[in-house]
This record gives C-alpha cells, structure tokens and sequence, in this order.
C-alpha cells in the first residue's frame, strides 16, 4: 500500500485512491475491514462529516449525500470514466473502475 502525503489525500486524487486502497484490502480477506484512511481522507476533503456533536462523538451525516460527494470526486478524478460510474455507483464492477488510475 502506498503513502499518503497531506496534499494528496484532500480532494478527488485522495479519495480515489483511499477507495481503491480500501477495495484493495477487502479483497485480501473475507473479515472485516476497518476504513480508516478513507475515513480520514472522507474527513479531511469534506470537513463537514468531521463534525462533532456533545460528548466527541461524530454527528449523524446523510449517507445518500455523503455517497453523492465521493462519487462526484471519482468522477472528478476519473473524467473519462465519470459518466460510467455515476450510473454504476454500487455496482460490484465498481473496483474495476477504481483500478484504471492511480
């Protein structure tokens, strides 16, 4: 698995290759697989699903908005393929995708 600098991990080329990093991981093992550089790199783009609520804890986000953004930085990423993987978005041939660059 390859370093994330600071300056890639923020915006399109950082969640692109958080994705495919994460997808990569899920293939090596049938267990669970805990996200957290995309995680980070989620945070870190769109400081808005960083926010905290009472206590530290993470405040409850909107998935579908959440899913939008990455999508729209994939595409942003990945123009050549962008119209492809917004009609794909969770399809399982979604990894194929993600591994066309980075």
């Amino acid at each position: 698995s390859g370093q994330f600098t600071r300056q890639s991990m923020v915006g399109s080329e950082g969640i692109c290759a958080a994705m495919k990093q994460l997808y990569k991981e899920m293939d090596k093992t049938s267990e669970p697989v805990t996200p957290l550089v995309m995680l980070k790199v989620l945070h870190m783009t769109f400081p808005r699903f960083a926010e905290r609520g009472e206590g530290g804890v993470f405040q409850q986000q909107d998935a579908n908005e959440c899913w939008t953004e990455i999508m729209r930085m994939m595409s942003e990423y990945l123009p050549e393929k962008g119209a492809q993987l917004l009609k794909l978005s969770g399809n399982p041939s979604l990894n194929n995708i993600l591994g066309a660059r980075t």
